[in-house]
């Protein structure tokens, strides 16, 4: 039996019905029996299309085609959760802001602790931006500067303290984070910069720690600050180890998570006793 012509016309099948347009074939069909065009027929169906978000295609086709897939999905996840302590960071002092404006007092809370973190984190932010670092890895940080900047203002307003020396020392940071930025200062000296960071960062919730024992109170800390700066803490110690594993980096998170839990904690105890000022304000109507 043929499945597709024979030879002749008169026993093909598919002879056309008018004579002129088989002429204008150029080749005549061939006779093939069914059992050697039947393999040809059974073609496979298409694999399934796997449909994604546009989101994680991004995030996909982003990580390394060397990487093993187990190790991809671990990076997958942890630039998500990078990605939502950046976003997480925008509105993370922001509680604390809300605070001393609503109560119009910054008693409380350490002027030292504010000054140290500030410049810690300039140290470990520009060491990530001269390492070229992900940003969704340390992008917190520079919304935390300007955060605490911010706090800083309020604190000096709210408390009465010397205004001059806060401008002058405002316009000196900004002097100094322009130059680490830039290519003046060798990497040697940002690398060291980011080593003296983590005692940096440490030492400043001691101020703060010192000052809520000695008041047997946190003052106007804002609890969801307090909160949101421990979960930032844990985050960043995964999206560390999954991306970067820098030992620095990761010395400086896990040993600030254990003084974001002692502050914490004692939230947790002295919460209910009322706040000092440390500058209290003069009341001129009494002598």
């Amino acid at each position: 039996m043929a499945f597709i012509a024979s030879l002749s016309p008169a026993v093909s099948p598919f002879r056309p019905a008018h004579p002129r347009r088989s002429r204008c074939l150029p080749f005549r069909p061939v006779c093939l029996p069914v059992r050697r065009v039947a393999p040809l027929l059974c073609v496979a169906p298409p694999p399934p299309l796997s449909v994604r978000p546009a989101a994680l295609s991004a995030i996909l086709a982003a990580v390394p085609a060397a990487v093993p897939p187990s190790n991809r999905l671990l990076i997958v996840l942890s630039t998500i959760v990078g990605v939502c302590v950046l976003i997480g960071s925008v509105l993370y002092k922001i509680p604390q802001i809300v605070r001393v404006l609503r109560r119009r007092s910054a008693a409380g809370i350490s002027v030292l602790m504010y000054i140290l973190e500030t410049v810690g984190t300039t140290f470990s932010a520009v060491y990530c931006a001269r390492r070229h670092i992900p940003f969704s890895t340390y992008g917190e940080s520079v919304f935390i500067m300007v955060q605490n900047a911010l706090i800083l203002m309020l604190i000096v307003f709210f408390e009465r303290l010397p205004r001059v020396p806060a401008v002058c020392s405002a316009l000196v940071y900004v002097l100094c984070l322009l130059c680490l930025y830039s290519s003046l200062v060798p990497m040697r000296i940002i690398t060291v910069l980011q080593v003296c960071s983590i005692p940096i960062l440490n030492l400043a919730r001691v101020p703060q720690i010192l000052l809520n024992l000695r008041s047997k109170s946190t003052g106007e800390l804002a609890p969801i600050t307090l909160g949101l700066q421990l979960l930032g803490n844990v985050a960043r110690i995964f999206t560390t180890i999954a991306q970067v594993r820098d030992p620095l980096m990761l010395t400086a998170i896990a040993v600030a998570t254990c003084f974001n839990t002692t502050l914490f904690a004692q939230w947790f105890k002295y919460s209910r006793v009322l706040p000092t000022r440390v500058n209290p304000i003069p009341n001129p109507s009494k002598p």
